[in-house]
């Protein structure tokens, strides 16, 4: 699958040349383990260039702490699936412990996310790319309730378990797991999906109290195009927004 750059990146100001440039690093790593996501919508940013300054800053700090979890993994591609190796980096890079059992649950096909308290994703595995096509830049900067229609009745039964973490309870279901239907509202693809919440664990801080949940998935894709249409969305997508990029470009964020 192609990748793509800004055309004219020296018409860029330094937050949004820094965003393109992580984004762009990001989306290469994704397509190391046969997934793929945009790295933004078009070359003008549509998404991240309404944020404030300070937002904007929030996300390229993401966006960094997000490539530090897979430095020590990066043209490993067995590694930057493997689940425990992926996790247990994210752990370590956001300062916070996860039940001592938890690791035996974890199977390199599940999607993994990470949320703060205040429902902010600060990790998801790249399993999570191969059912999901928004770019990153409309991960990172859209609302997530524009971005997904659910089934209301089961979103709130995930709700109820997710927030069991809150007083630092697990909650775990893998052989009844919370069924949810997703469907993608304006994403470049249009997945529709069933996801099915697992686990649920309250992640801590040295010095004991819940920083964070995360959450533990199965998804079964039920609408998606053919590898024809496939082709033709992303063709008609590089001709209206993007330059193809035929080999990895160098970065430096130093």
């Amino acid at each position: 699958m192609a990748h793509y750059f800004d055309r004219n990146p020296e018409n860029k100001d330094l937050r949004s040349q820094t965003f393109i440039d992580l984004t762009t690093e990001i989306s290469l790593l994704i397509k190391e383990t046969g997934a793929f996501s945009q790295p933004f919508v078009s070359r003008d940013l549509p998404y991240f260039s309404l944020l404030s300054n300070a937002k904007k800053d929030d996300v390229i700090s993401s966006l960094e702490s997000y490539l530090r979890i897979f430095a020590p993994l990066k043209g490993q591609s067995s590694d930057l699936t493997n689940s425990y190796r992926v996790v247990w980096q994210a752990l370590k890079e956001l300062e916070l412990h996860a039940p001592s059992d938890f690791f035996s649950k974890l199977k390199d096909d599940y999607v993994i996310e990470i949320y703060s308290l205040e429902s902010t994703q600060l990790f998801r595995n790249f399993k999570f790319f191969t059912c999901c096509s928004y770019s990153l830049e409309e991960l990172c900067c859209r609302p997530w309730p524009e971005l997904f229609d659910r089934d209301l009745e089961s979103f709130e039964d995930l709700c109820s378990a997710v927030k069991n973490t809150f007083s630092g309870s697990s909650w775990e279901s893998y052989s009844k797991p919370i069924k949810h239907f997703i469907r993608e509202k304006d994403s470049l693809f249009k997945y529709e999906m069933n996801y099915f919440l697992l686990g649920a664990y309250p992640l801590k801080d040295r010095q004991g109290h819940v920083r964070a949940t995360l959450v533990v998935e199965d998804a079964e894709l039920l609408k998606v195009p053919s590898p024809e249409e496939e082709e033709k969305i992303m063709l008609e997508t590089m001709k209206r927004d993007f330059y193809y990029a035929a080999r990895p470009i160098s970065l430096d964020h130093e």
